[in-house]
């Protein structure tokens, strides 16, 4: 039974440890023996690891303290792969492999635009990311990129060919989306049936919400509910407040399902600067919700196969973006087409391509 590890920091309620719990029931089913193998064995998520995969606790509080354990734990359990996502686990697990002698095959995957977070994000971690990957990304048993936008950045990053990446989209799509959609959720915009814009993520600099609002302000018909959390909340409350639109916009913050939301809302809206995937736009699909997004690098563009299954503006245009929201609004829509789509960035569909991938580098394929 070939061995699998899949290497996190924790079980924080983030993109990459819901992926790797979806991930894993189907792995196992294929037959393979999965580990959790993180940093500590803590966070939002650890109840729902299932109780037939085990985890292995580094016991590294810090990522500069994790590269020891993680040579320590592949040199004595020898898993067959290790997959690892995010920029400085990926450099951990390969610089882990290389100190323990390489007994695994390392495959990283790469799911934010490289190019872009070095230009916009202030941390000097960023910065000094494509360096690293220039260095190191070539000792990679295998690399994953989440769109093909990313793959392209890759390669111009770091001058590996494009035969060395393999695009597999995120499974965004939960197995049980439809019945989670369905569940009852009480908001008086929707009793009403007022036209109701959703917006769902962190309020980070990233995500533009500026731009977002000043388009809701320019769409006199449309409520703006936000799903979630984050620095700039109070930011946004003011310039919300500042253009006399308090009464149009929700601020409703974290929600556990916010497919019950997506399900009853007009149109779903995403203001991004840059993605590396965009999987709240998948999900959107998934319930039949239509989508207006900014054409920001990369991966909305492919999820909406560039306009045909959603409207794309420019990043930071306030005009477009209230104009696409304004259409949405007034479109008449083939939910069913929509959610068909969605389905393309199934659970499902991402296991069978990752499964693809092991079998390849382990010779069964």
């Amino acid at each position: 039974m070939p061995r699998l590890a899949l290497y996190m920091t924790e079980f924080a309620s983030g993109g990459v440890q819901r992926m790797n719990l979806n991930l894993a029931p189907r792995f196992i089913a294929a037959g393979y023996e999965v580990t959790f193998v993180v940093h500590e064995a803590k966070g939002a998520l650890v109840d729902s690891v299932p109780a037939n995969i085990r985890v292995h606790s580094l016991n590294a509080p810090r990522a500069r303290n994790a590269v020891r354990p993680l040579a320590d734990y592949l040199k004595t359990q020898k898993p067959d792969i290790l997959v690892s996502s995010l920029g400085q686990p990926n450099l951990i697990a390969l610089l882990a492999n290389k100190m323990a002698g390489r007994p695994t095959k390392i495959v990283v995957s790469q799911r934010n635009h490289l190019t872009s977070q070095a230009r916009d994000m202030p941390d000097w971690q960023y910065k000094v990311l494509p360096f690293l990957y220039r260095k190191f990304l070539r000792h990679a048993d295998g690399i994953i990129a989440v769109s093909e936008g990313l793959a392209q950045d890759l390669v111009a990053v770091t001058g590996l060919p494009r035969d060395r990446i393999t695009v597999i989209y995120n499974p965004a799509v939960p197995d049980d989306i439809d019945a989670r959609a369905a569940q009852p959720v009480e908001h008086p915009w929707f009793e009403a049936k007022l036209p109701v814009v959703i917006a769902i993520g962190r309020m980070v600099a990233v995500k533009d919400y500026a731009t977002m609002v000043n388009a809701i302000a320019r769409v006199p018909e449309a409520r703006l509910m936000i799903l979630g959390e984050g620095p700039l909340l109070r930011e946004l409350e003011a310039q919300v407040a500042s253009l006399g639109i308090a009464s149009r916009v929700a601020f409703l913050g974290f929600r556990d399902n916010p497919f019950a939301y997506l399900a009853r809302a007009s149109t779903f809206v995403l203001s991004s600067r840059h993605e590396g995937f965009g999987n709240v736009i998948a999900e959107a699909l998934a319930c039949g919700t239509p989508v207006v997004t900014t054409d920001c690098e990369s991966g909305p563009a492919e999820i909406v196969d560039h306009g045909r299954y959603g409207r794309l503006v420019p990043v930071g245009d306030v005009a477009a973006l209230a104009d696409a929201l304004h259409q949405s609004l007034t479109a008449t829509v083939d939910k069913e087409q929509l959610k068909r789509r969605g389905q393309s960035f199934s659970v499902d569909r991402a296991a069978e391509a990752y499964l693809a991938l092991f079998g390849k580098l382990l010779g069964h394929g």
